[in-house]
């Protein structure tokens, strides 16, 4: 098969046969409103308990808009097909954000954040954690399921170096939530 051949396969449009395919396909359609972007929490096949509470602690932040994967997965993102295996279970659970947790000798601890866009992976970040503060551990207050994080990045390399612009965009763009319109003051919380 050519490479037009194969272009053109994949630009030819799929039509449903059944009013669930309709329904299905119509769901996958662009919208003119954005939704939310949900996120898949994934396990791979070795966690260290360092990364098991983060990826806990993300999740109960993106929690109406998340799904954590209980069973560890045979999932190695930056390895050959290991794109294909994310991009499944993500299409599966209609997420738009993939974050796995490893832990190996070569990449201790490490948190693969993964940004789709038409189901294919768009790009990854790979954070490796040294340490982390549960949200257990924290005296007082805190979040409530569904609410909006604060994030604050302070300093220059936030505006100048493009790693930590990259880092910053992820973030936002995963934890940006539904737009408000208003905001009322009395229902902020501290976290």
């Amino acid at each position: 098969m050519t490479a037009e051949a194969k272009t053109e396969a994949a630009l030819q449009k799929v039509t449903a046969k059944t009013a669930k395919g309709r329904r299905v396909l119509d769901a996958r359609a662009p919208q003119v409103m954005e939704t939310v972007k949900s996120a898949t929490f994934i396990r791979g096949t070795t966690t260290s308990p360092l990364i098991s509470a983060v990826l806990t602690d993300l999740y109960s932040l993106k929690k109406p808009d998340a799904v954590f994967q209980q069973r560890r997965n045979p999932v190695h993102p930056f390895e050959h097909n290991g794109e294909a295996s994310i991009e499944f279970q993500t299409d599966k659970n209609g997420s738009a954000f993939a974050l796995v947790g490893t832990h190996s000798k070569k990449r201790p601890h490490a948190l693969t954040i993964v940004r789709l866009f038409d189901h294919r992976v768009l790009d990854m970040l790979e954070l490796l954690v040294q340490r982390a503060e549960t949200i257990n551990e924290v005296k007082g207050e805190t979040c409530g399921v569904g609410n909006k994080p604060c994030f604050v990045f302070i300093g220059e390399q936030w505006e100048l170096d493009e790693r930590f612009k990259h880092v910053r965009n992820m973030f936002v763009d995963l934890f940006r939530g539904r737009i408000v319109d208003t905001l009322d003051l009395l229902g902020l919380e501290s976290c």
